[in-house]
């Protein structure tokens, strides 16, 4: 963790549209391939623990993405049905994961890889912002 919190920048409009999201009262977890203490700091560096506060992590889970098991925790955690939940990533792991757990999957193109090397994952959505997440 000796370099986390000068490489933990959000990527522009998310924390925005996260905090739009918990006022509106939306259901929001994040699920991630990281550990747990990796995971907290950078929620506390960014202010969003109250916004999401069901996490799954990768030491959370016998299985990581693409397994869908952490996606089906955070789904009970939440009381939320897979046909109410939208899941949201930036990798062909995240998409598959959201897949296999029966949720609608949306890739982001601010992530690591770029649209078309994420194309093969055939994601439900697309988003070229965070704002376009209201569209939906």
């Amino acid at each position: 963790l000796s370099h986390h919190d000068e490489l933990a920048k959000p990527y522009p409009g998310v924390v925005d549209v996260v905090r739009t999201l918990h006022a509106r009262g939306a259901k929001l977890a994040l699920v991630t391939s990281k550990l747990s203490r990796g995971a907290e700091r950078g929620l506390h560096l960014l202010g969003l623990e109250e916004e999401l506060s069901v996490r799954v992590c990768a030491d959370d889970v016998d299985h990581g993405k693409p397994h869908p098991a952490p996606v089906l925790m955070a789904l009970d955690a939440l009381d939320a049905s897979p046909d109410d939940a939208l899941f949201i990533g930036d990798s062909h792991h995240d998409i598959e994961a959201g897949r296999r757990a029966g949720v609608t999957t949306v890739a982001v193109t601010w992530g690591p890889l770029p649209r078309e090397r994420l194309a093969s994952a055939k994601p439900d959505h697309w988003l070229e912002e965070p704002r376009q997440l209201f569209e939906l």
